[in-house]
């Protein structure tokens, strides 16, 4: 099933109108996972909400296979919806929760058992049906919440930060279940998360939202060498900040310079990945660095698989991993990797 967002706006606020969504746009392919990535507050929930018809938009309109669905009440979308905080019924047993779709969608007693009992295999738990939902642990209850979801065979479904409260070991497996899901029922899926890695680990193309407005729409690896502005950048790991200006396409910040070719003159900022970085002690013959003259480290702290050099670039700070620890005032240069930091104009 192909869907289109198309300009949606959505203003919140009882005396005071604030605006949540601006002019929201993108298409969605038959069968794409789709993330919505962004901080919090950005509008993504939001956009969930209104296409499952929970949030009515102020304009714009939701369109699955070329027909807007905008009049049609959220039961009779056709869409599974995993929330964060699951929201299952807790007078139901596991395999009633499931099933419940089913029942609404008018299938018959024993066809949604054993729907439910197909789905709760495919979400690894066989021999739950009979357990009380209260009685699992945080990632059952996921795993639940995502089968019912499937359980009517919905046009799309949506994913509300659905692994946000789970440790990381479960969160691991949860996305590994769900894109195994995801290959074996082909739902068109959108999900909206925070966290980058986990959009490029499952997204066919990921749609970046900051303030309310879509920054950029591309694939995963578009996304994160290409980052269109400075927090989509930023969001990619952990970086360095640098205020500078460009002159003649090179970005300076004290005596720290870098290829800006194309920019025009003036105020600037640089996005610096860690992992682009190295330093050598200064005097150091090793061929080309960013440094015109050396700078002093600030500090180093230790990480267990890493040490972390601060080095002081005219009171910022750019961060360093390295294999062992700098001593503080030390003087050094600074080698930076092309493809490893991304300058923007203030």
């Amino acid at each position: 099933m192909e869907m289109k967002v198309q300009e949606i706006t959505v203003s919140l606020g009882r005396r005071v109108k604030r605006t949540i969504l601006d002019s929201v746009s993108f298409d969605v392919k038959e069968g794409e996972f789709l993330s919505l990535l962004g901080a919090s507050g950005a509008g993504k929930s939001t956009l969930l909400k209104v296409i499952a018809g929970i949030t009515v938009q102020d304009s714009g309109s939701i369109i699955f296979d070329g027909q807007a669905i905008d009049h049609l009440a959220p039961h009779r979308r056709n869409i599974g919806f995993v929330f964060q905080d699951t929201r299952l019924f807790p007078n139901m047993n596991v395999e009633e929760n499931v099933a419940f779709p089913c029942k609404m969608a008018g299938m018959s007693r024993k066809e949604r058992m054993e729907r439910a009992h197909t789905l709760l295999e495919c979400v690894q738990l066989d021999g739950f049906g009979n357990r009380q939902v209260t009685s699992l642990s945080g990632g059952q209850q996921q795993r639940v919440a995502l089968a019912r979801a499937l359980a009517a065979q919905p046009r799309v479904l949506l994913l509300d930060e659905p692994f946000s409260g789970l440790d990381e070991d479960l969160r691991d497996d949860m996305r590994s279940l769900l894109l195994r899901l995801h290959r074996d029922f082909g739902t068109t899926t959108i999900m909206v998360t925070h966290d980058a890695v986990e959009a490029l680990e499952m997204s066919d193309r990921i749609v970046y939202i900051s303030l309310g407005c879509v920054e950029q729409d591309g694939t995963p690896m578009e996304l994160y060498a290409q980052p269109q502005t400075k927090e989509i950048a930023a969001c990619f790991g952990d970086c360095s900040t640098l205020e500078g200006s460009v002159s003649d396409g090179v970005f300076l910040a004290s005596s720290l310079q870098l290829a800006a070719e194309g920019m025009a003159d003036g105020p600037a900022e640089a996005v610096v990945r860690y992992q682009a970085v190295s330093l050598r002690e200064a005097g150091v013959d090793v061929g080309h660095h960013a440094t015109r003259r050396p700078l002093l480290i600030r500090c180093s702290v230790y990480r267990g698989d890493t040490h972390l050099a601060r080095v002081d670039v005219e009171g910022q700070t750019l961060t360093v991993p390295a294999e062992q620890s700098f001593i503080p005032g030390m003087a050094v240069d600074v080698v930076v990797d092309d493809q490893g930091y991304f300058i923007y104009p203030m």
